[in-house]
């Protein structure tokens, strides 16, 4: 039994001859959208737009925000600090291995100790302290 696919005219609804069917794309506000027209509804779309671009500006479509860089919850240099001397293979720059990081915690749960990040923040200033400066957790 043969089968027979018939594609439709998004605009008009009507029924598009076998191999008559265009794909029109339109991209509006950075979302882009296809359509199946007939050649007629085709030119149609194409002079409205030519019309309503006359007098537009062309400009470089805008590129999407870069994605933020996810929060660690871990100082970078003491990990790879204590990575280096527990034998790992750790660049100097860069991101480190996931594997490290896992190794870190783990190491740092079995001390008693949180996976946080140690700040150096200002502490309340002492009249006989040289260093006003003191490491806390946060």
């Amino acid at each position: 039994m043969a089968k027979k696919t018939v594609v439709i005219d998004d605009i008009s609804g009507d029924e598009i001859p076998d191999g008559q069917a265009r794909n029109l794309v339109i991209g509006l506000d950075g979302q882009w959208y296809e359509l199946d027209v007939s050649a007629d509804t085709d030119a149609r779309v194409r002079e409205y737009i030519d019309e309503c671009v006359t007098d537009a500006r062309k400009i470089d479509a805008p590129t999407p925000p870069k994605a933020a860089r996810p929060k660690r919850d871990y100082d970078v240099p003491t990990v790879r600090k204590w990575a280096k001397e527990q034998g790992f293979e750790v660049t100097q720059r860069g991101v480190l291995p996931e594997e490290v990081v896992a190794a870190w915690r783990a190491d740092q749960a079995t001390q008693g100790a949180t996976a946080v990040p140690i700040k150096e923040v200002p502490a309340e200033p002492q009249d006989n302290a040289e260093d006003t400066r003191a490491a806390v957790l946060t």
